[in-house]
């Protein structure tokens, strides 16, 4: 269905549990899903040996030592599995809606780039995933964000993109994390392309709360 590829922070302390609750959450909740960690932080080794992940371990950065997006979607590109690609910081916890609204946009558009915006959720614990009641109260959560938020300027606040694998073509050297200039990039490139038309799917969920849509190919019949 759908590759993921993420970076990490390293796995040590409060790092250690929302990264693990995010990873768990892409494993249980996107089915038929590999993931691919680009760079090689302290204690992801480990981590992608236990949940049986895959790893790049060789990507450019800055000469502050930030991975470049670049280096990260293509080289992630090369060994995933799927047509589609989630790309997603290694915090953001992707609950069932997540799915729903992928296969909707799968099914409508032949080309498109999803965009969602994230829901802040102070977490300082292992999350049970298999506990519909947590999943019930973080829907709720991100729904009641929701209803506060203002669209965010520029690129600021997306974290997850979804786009076919091979989209996007020579893609500048933009760092990840750093004002999210690729997230602005990305949304002109796809323009650029034609864009017939913008669509909005709403629901709710851990982190695709609200996914904006831009399509450069007509919509499926």
């Amino acid at each position: 269905m759908l590759t993921v590829i993420t970076t990490f922070k390293p796995f040590e302390g409060i790092f250690d549990i929302i990264q693990r609750n995010a990873l768990e959450s892409w494993l249980k909740f996107i089915k038929n899903c590999d993931v691919v960690v680009a760079g090689e932080e302290q204690g992801v080794a480990d981590v992608v040996n236990e949940y049986g992940l895959k790893l790049v371990k060789e990507i450019k950065r800055s000469k502050f030592g930030t991975p470049l997006f670049s280096e990260i979607i293509q080289k992630g590109e090369r060994v995933a599995d799927y047509e589609y690609i989630c790309f997603t910081n290694g915090d953001i916890i992707l609950l069932d809606d997540f799915t729903t609204t992928f296969k909707i946009l799968k099914r409508s558009l032949e080309d498109f780039l999803a965009l969602s915006i994230r829901t802040n959720l102070e977490i300082s614990q292992r999350l049970n995933l298999d506990d519909q009641q947590i999943i019930t109260i973080l829907k709720a959560k991100a729904l009641e964000s929701k209803m506060r938020r203002t669209f965010p300027s520029k690129g600021a606040g997306f974290d997850v993109a979804v786009f076919r694998k091979g989209f996007f073509k020579d893609i500048p050297p933009f760092v990840v994390r750093r004002g999210n200039a690729y997230i602005r990039w990305m949304k002109y490139y796809t323009k650029m392309r034609k864009t017939c038309h913008n669509r909005d799917l709403s629901c709710y969920n851990g982190n695709l709360s609200e996914p904006y849509v831009y399509s450069h190919k007509r919509p499926k019949d």
